[in-house]
């Protein structure tokens, strides 16, 4: 069960959204430039993958190098339309579900 002495431990000013933030420039400040370069480039890799996928799955995306917007491929060139949902066999008397 839950003990209320650990409730007195918590900081709730980060729990807030510009609380949060807070702590995330914070802990982003305390990097080493080598550090912010590595996760920068971490991010970078993981846009890129992002990207490729949504470009290989015909998917709208926007271009890294003109910035437009790639409408990708139109949804039924994508995919099969769904099938229809099957009948019931017996109806609901009420007309309730």
């Amino acid at each position: 069960m839950n003990d209320d002495s650990n409730l007195d431990d918590i900081d709730w000013s980060k729990t807030t959204f510009e609380g949060a933030e807070r702590e995330n420039l914070r802990s982003w400040r305390k990097l080493t430039f080598d550090e912010k370069l590595m996760a920068n480039e971490e991010m970078n890799d993981l846009a890129n993958e992002f990207f490729s996928r949504r470009k290989a799955k015909g998917l709208p995306y926007i271009d890294p190098d003109t910035g437009e917007l790639v409408p990708g491929k139109k949804p039924d060139q994508v995919a099969e339309p769904p099938k229809p949902y099957p009948e019931s066999k017996g109806k609901n008397p009420s007309g309730n579900f």
